[in-house]
């Protein structure tokens, strides 16, 4: 994301500057989505540039295409929160609270922005990664033992599930499109099936799932204890598996009639303004994936903005951990208030333009 990071800053225009991919990452999962592949190249250059030059053929060739990018919003509480993420300081591998200066005095960071591409997660997934970061090498292959490690030892530690960190997730618009003036917003067929309300602020707001025990009238509730949330803006995760492609019919939210909700979603496209939720009910699951497709569950698809709420902080106990993955970066929230996603704001219509790789002619 540094590459659009940087265009924003210098003002570039994105619709004149197409991004192309090249798979040097330990996932890479947008370059498996743009069909750059999912491992890196074994020669970039080759004897006499042949291999660079066949590259530069291909970017040529490659189709341009949308591709929403999306802002993430993260905000802790303010009495113990704190976003801790692991850096390297000297050699050293240590995990710090993200701060600033205020004047002369270290403060932390409440509140944290960036941009996200591929997808984003809540859960035992980030803690895997969190832990991954800590041992993260420079060779590929030894990154992913050291992330296949990570995730068999935490399948023998507890995470926080979803539903005990997670209080709701909404999604709503605000002011746009207008209401209607008695108040009844009629959503497309392939928009949303999620209970629609509007407050007094002229807020149309969609409730995707709430945990909680005594939830408002008219609400869906998540089902189960799910060990990991993902919103996907690409159809790949974890290098290459496809969770929203590959659980159609399996839907983890019950309806206000306590009936399991209706799969009526529609197929995923990074280009068409949404946002896709799944999530795992159990490591295993998580980890069979690759092997055995559709271990995911439904949640919903929509355009957002969206907001999750963790649960109330208890002044009396221990604040809450959970973990989070921002496009392959994990973070430890520490008494967690919220996260915020939308369409980024900075760029016009929130879509970049990206190289697509053309498939090779038969």
């Amino acid at each position: 994301m540094w590459v659009v990071e940087e265009m924003i800053s210098h003002r570039i225009d994105f619709s004149a500057c197409p991004i192309g991919i090249v798979p040097f990452g330990t996932g890479n999962d947008l370059s498996h989505v743009l069909g750059w592949g999912i491992a890196a190249p074994k020669t970039l250059l080759g004897e006499n540039l042949v291999e660079l030059k066949r590259l530069i053929v291909d970017w040529i060739d490659a189709t341009i295409s949308d591709f929403d990018i999306w802002d993430i919003d993260v905000e802790v509480n303010e009495n113990r929160g704190a976003i801790v993420k692991v850096r390297s300081d000297e050699g050293r591998v240590l995990k710090r609270a993200l701060s600033r200066f205020q004047g002369p005095t270290e403060v932390p960071i409440l509140h944290y922005h960036r941009k996200m591409s591929n997808y984003l997660s809540i859960g035992i997934d980030a803690r895997i990664g969190f832990g991954f970061d800590k041992k993260r090498t420079r060779s590929t292959i030894c990154n992913k033992c050291v992330y296949g490690w990570e995730g068999f030892k935490k399948l023998f530690t507890r995470t926080v599930p979803i539903n005990e960190a997670v209080h709701s997730v909404e999604v709503g618009f605000i002011g746009d499109p207008p209401l209607p003036p008695e108040g009844q917003i009629k959503l497309e067929k392939n928009e949303s099936k999620f209970q629609v309300e509007v407050n007094q602020e002229n807020q149309k707001l969609v409730s995707l799932f709430s945990t909680a025990a005594q939830r408002g009238a008219g609400e869906n509730a998540l089902q189960g204890s799910p060990v990991c949330l993902i919103g996907l803006n690409i159809n790949s995760y974890g290098s290459g598996t496809d969770p929203w492609g590959t659980s159609r019919g399996k839907v983890a939210v019950l309806g206000p009639d306590g009936r399991p909700k209706e799969d009526v979603w529609g197929s995923q496209s990074f280009n068409d303004g949404k946002l896709e939720f799944v999530c795992y009910n159990n490591p295993v699951r998580l980890a069979m994936e690759r092997m055995i497709k559709g271990q995911a569950s439904r949640l919903g698809q929509g355009g957002g903005p969206f907001a999750v709420k963790f649960r109330d902080l208890d002044i009396n106990g221990p604040p809450m951990r959970t973990y989070l993955n921002i496009d392959g970066e994990f973070f430890q929230l520490i008494a967690p208030k919220s996260i915020t996603i939308s369409l980024a704001k900075e760029i016009p219509g929130g879509k970049i333009k990206v190289l697509r790789k053309k498939p090779a002619s038969r």
